[in-house]
């Protein structure tokens, strides 16, 4: 026998009959519908939780891809302007002022890059992450011919060497371009920090 039929037979010819099935409907409808309004809440707070995480890694993300690009373009800036100079090879204190320039970023490249290494690999991935070391050798190896050259008599300077670091630092935009790129298409399909698919 269901509880239905049950209830039927009890209140079959109580006065109040009517009156006690309005008020269960109406508690069952309560009970009900709070039971349905507190799992929609749920999920909506759990959706406004997970947006919210998200938009925080999207302006950290966004924040460190600025600060990455910046110090890279600043380091080929200065070395570009560092070996430019240095073909005109006319106003040595000048050459002496760029090259001041030259190691100053120099510094702040070598003083923050396992920082921006590190940042780059979880913001962005591995596979960014390892792009910037390669770069990183790249600078380190044509910062090596452009310091060469630097300490020679300026007489003695190498033109096609000083060609090659000008090469070099045309490949080294192309690398900070794509880099640059690869970070910016992570942020548009937020695929950032937490986010990131390895």
């Amino acid at each position: 026998m269901t509880i239905l039929k049950m209830l039927q037979k009890v209140f079959k010819r109580t006065p109040w009959r009517e009156s006690f099935l309005v008020v269960l409907t109406f508690g069952l409808t309560t009970l009900v519908g709070g039971l349905l309004t507190s799992r929609f809440q749920e999920r909506l707070w759990s959706q406004q939780k997970e947006d919210s995480k998200k938009i925080s890694e999207l302006r950290v993300a966004t924040k460190t891809f600025e600060d990455l690009s910046s110090v890279i373009d600043k380091r080929i800036y200065r070395m570009d302007k560092l070996a430019r100079w240095m073909e005109d090879n006319t106003d040595q204190s000048m050459i002496g002022r760029q090259m001041n320039e030259y190691r100053d970023t120099l510094y702040e490249w070598n003083d923050s890059y396992n920082k921006n290494k590190a940042k780059m690999n979880l913001y962005f991935g591995k596979d960014i992450s390892d792009r910037f070391d390669y770069m990183h050798g790249f600078f380190k190896d044509t910062g090596k011919v452009l310091e060469e050259q630097y300490y020679l008599d300026p007489r003695k300077r190498n033109s096609e060497k000083l060609f090659f670091v000008g090469d070099r630092i045309g490949d080294l935009n192309r690398m900070a371009l794509e880099i640059n790129e690869r970070m910016i298409e992570k942020i548009q399909k937020q695929e950032v920090g937490v986010f990131l698919k390895q």
